[in-house]
């Protein structure tokens, strides 16, 4: 049996990717958010529900008149009509 050390293990696995302990260095995520970054800009869907609320309707079928509905933020697929603030805008 072969004996390894340290070295001979990272000269093995160099440039791997994926499984088996292979690394990935900064390069690889160059254009990915970090952790910090999302916490610094990130908004919660929660925290937009306390803000506003956004009225629509579904896809009208032309069979049934169209369903008002509260649309939820995400929702690609509900018409629009109006959005509520929630607390009142202020400007100077």
């Amino acid at each position: 049996m072969k004996n390894f050390n340290r070295e001979a293990i990272q000269r093995m696995f160099d440039g791997r990717k994926g499984g088996g302990g292979g690394g990935t260095n900064n390069a690889d995520l160059a254009g990915y958010a970090t952790q910090m970054w999302v916490n610094q800009n990130y908004v919660s869907i929660e925290f937009f529900n306390r803000l506003f609320s956004i009225h629509g309707h579904d896809p009208e079928d032309e069979s049934t008149p169209p369903t008002d509905i509260s649309v939820l933020p995400n929702d690609m697929d509900s018409i629009v009509d109006s959005i509520e603030s929630m607390v009142g805008f202020w400007t100077e």
